[in-house]
C-alpha cells in the first residue's frame, strides 16, 4: 500500500500557496485494509475514508467510466488501479500531480510545466464526461489568472454543443458562480464561459452590455470582496435594460440567497438616484436613504454605494482598472458616493431627542423628517460651496 498527496494541494504547494485541505490517494489497498488501520468510510458513491487521527480524507485510487448523463452518471472500480490511472481521470494537468512519501513529485501529464506557463489544459478526452468541468475550468482561470489552452476551449465548446450543460442543477451553478466571484479576477470566469459558448447556456442574461458589466465587476473586485456586492454590480446593466422582473427571475433561477437578491434589486431600482444625487432635492435624497434603510443599517447602504460607484466608473470604458497605471480605482471615488456618505453620517449624528419632548406618534415622525431634510439642505450648500472653492483654486 502506498499513499500519495494529490490534486489541488499539490498544485498550491508548487505555487507557494498554503492549502487548507489535503487530499490523499491510496494505491494498492482495499476497503478491508483501510478498516484494519482504523479508517472510517464516508459516503456511498466513492471509496473515501477518514484518517483516525488527522480526520483528513483518503481515497482509494480508482478508474471512472461514464455510465449516464450529467455529472452523476459514473461507475468506478478500484482493483489493480495505478497512481497514473487515478491521475488520468482528473480534469486538468495542474490538478493531476502527486507527491510521494519521499516528497518526490509525480507529474505524468506535464502539470508543472503548465503551471509555469500559466496554462489550464485538460488531461484527456475523459474531461468531456463531466459538464461541471466547464464551469470549474472557468473558475480556475479566474482564481489563478491563467489562460485556458485552445484545445481545452474547443473541447468545452463541443460539450456545450452536445447539450451537456443542461444537466447542471441551479444549486451547482450557484456554487460555482459564488466561488468564481470570490476570486481576484472574477470577470475572467465569465469571459472563459463566453469564449466556449457556455455563457448563453448558463447565464444568457449577462450577454446584454457584457463588456460594461465586466468592467463594473473589475472595479468592484478591487474595492470589495463581498459576494453580494460583486453580484449586484455585475447584474445591474442587464437588469436596467430588461427590468426588475427579469432580474428577479434570474436570481430565482440560479438560487441566489435573499441577501444577494435584495441588494441586486436595490441597486437596479435606485442607481439612477445615486447618479443624480448631486442635483436631487432634499426630499428625494431622504426618500433614498429611508427606502434603503440607510439610517438603521449603514453597512447595507455602503454596499449599495460601492456597487453604484463601480457601475458609474464602468460607463467610462476607456479605463482598465488592472492595466492603466495612471488610475488607482481605490482613489477614483465618485462625488456622489462621497456626498451621500457625508449626508448619512450627519443625519445619523443629528440630535433628535429634544423632539420627543414636544411631539409624539405621527407628529414626531414628521418633525424628525423636517429636521433631516433641513440637515440635508445644509449639507448640500456646504458641499457645493466646497466644490466651488476647489474649482476656483484649480482655475487660479
Amino acid at each position: 500500500m502506498k499513499i500519495y498527496l494529490v490534486g489541488g494541494c499539490v498544485r498550491d504547494k508548487l505555487l507557494g500557496i498554503e492549502s487548507k485541505d489535503h487530499d490523499w490517494t491510496v494505491v494498492g489497498a482495499t476497503p478491508a485494509d483501510m478498516f484494519k488501520l482504523g479508517y472510517q468510510q464516508v459516503g456511498k458513491e466513492f471509496p473515501v475514508f477518514i484518517h483516525p487521527q488527522t480526520k483528513e480524507e483518503y481515497a482509494l485510487a480508482r478508474r471512472e467510466t461514464k455510465s449516464g448523463t450529467g455529472y452523476h452518471g459514473f461507475s468506478f472500480d478500484t482493483e489493480n488501479v495505478t497512481l497514473e490511472d487515478d491521475l488520468w481521470r482528473r480534469d486538468i494537468t495542474i490538478n493531476a500531480m502527486a507527491i510521494d512519501e519521499n516528497n518526490k513529485l509525480i507529474d505524468p501529464f506535464g502539470g508543472q510545466n503548465d503551471l509555469a506557463n500559466k496554462i489550464i489544459r485538460h488531461v484527456s478526452a475523459h474531461f468531456e464526461e463531466d459538464p461541471l468541468r466547464v464551469l470549474r475550468i472557468a473558475r480556475f482561470a479566474a482564481k489563478l489568472n491563467f489562460s485556458v489552452h485552445s484545445t481545452t476551449i474547443a473541447l468545452m465548446r463541443q460539450m456545450v454543443i452536445n447539450g451537456e450543460l443542461r444537466y447542471l442543477t441551479p444549486e451547482r451553478i450557484n456554487i460555482e458562480i459564488t466561488k468564481a466571484l470570490s476570486s481576484d479576477r472574477p470577470s475572467i470566469f465569465f469571459r472563459v464561459l463566453q469564449d466556449c459558448g457556455a455563457l448563453d447556456a448558463v447565464f444568457p442574461e449577462l450577454q446584454q452590455h457584457f463588456e460594461t458589466s465586466l468592467l463594473a465587476l473589475d472595479f468592484i473586485s478591487i474595492t470589495s470582496n463581498k459576494i453580494s456586492v460583486r453580484f449586484a454590480t455585475l447584474c445591474y446593466h442587464f437588469g436596467n435594460i430588461s427590468g426588475i422582473d427579469a432580474l428577479k427571475i434570474f436570481c430565482s433561477r440560479i438560487k441566489c440567497s435573499r441577501e444577494i437578491t435584495q441588494l441586486s434589486l436595490k441597486v437596479c431600482e435606485n442607481y439612477h438616484l445615486f447618479a443624480d444625487a448631486l442635483v436631487l432635492n432634499a426630499e428625494k435624497i431622504l426618500h433614498l436613504l429611508t427606502s434603503l434603510r440607510a439610517i438603521n443599517n449603514p453597512e447595507i447602504f455602503n454596499d449599495f454605494l460601492l456597487c453604484c460607484q463601480s457601475i458609474a466608473q464602468s460607463v467610462d470604458q476607456s479605463i482598465d482598472p488592472f492595466v492603466d497605471p495612471s488610475v488607482d480605482p481605490k482613489l477614483r471615488l465618485c462625488k456622489q458616493k462621497d456626498f451621500l456618505q457625508l449626508l448619512l453620517c450627519r443625519i445619523i449624528h443629528l440630535p433628535l431627542k429634544h423632539l420627543s419632548m414636544k411631539y409624539s406618534d405621527r407628529a414626531l415622525g414628521e418633525a424628525i423628517k423636517k429636521e433631516r431634510i433641513l440637515e440635508i439642505k445644509k449639507c448640500q450648500e456646504m458641499y457645493i460651496d466646497s466644490a466651488e472653492k476647489a474649482v476656483s483654486k484649480i482655475n487660479y
